[in-house]
């Protein structure tokens, strides 16, 4: 994407480019277009949630998938079979957040 907007860091002609010396569109010299490992250099490594965090973070996860969940078998049970399979994704897509969430933090 960087590439298709001229913010690419192989010296793209953007006035913005970090790498070049120029200013962003904010008016500061912030980095933003520099590569992940200009941001990573210095910086500590990101921690994990906490337990607690995670815990309630996948239950609130949960409530939405189950939200999802019936809306999908009322739009299968009235014949809305669209709404029925854009339910059920959104209910297996929220699963899988709220399971990624516990697995990593």
């Amino acid at each position: 994407m960087r590439g298709l907007l001229g913010r690419d860091d192989a010296g793209g002609d953007d006035a913005g480019d970090a790498d070049t010396g120029g200013d962003d569109a904010r008016g500061d010299n912030a980095g933003r277009y520099r590569s992940r490992d200009h941001r990573a250099g210095g910086k500590e490594q990101r921690r994990a949630r906490p337990w607690i965090e995670r815990i309630g973070l996948a239950g609130i996860a949960l409530v939405f998938a189950s939200l999802f969940g019936a809306l999908a078998l009322g739009s299968w049970s009235g014949g809305e079979l669209f709404l029925a399979i854009m339910g059920g994704i959104g209910c297996f897509m929220t699963l899988w957040v709220g399971a990624i969430t516990l697995a990593k933090g």
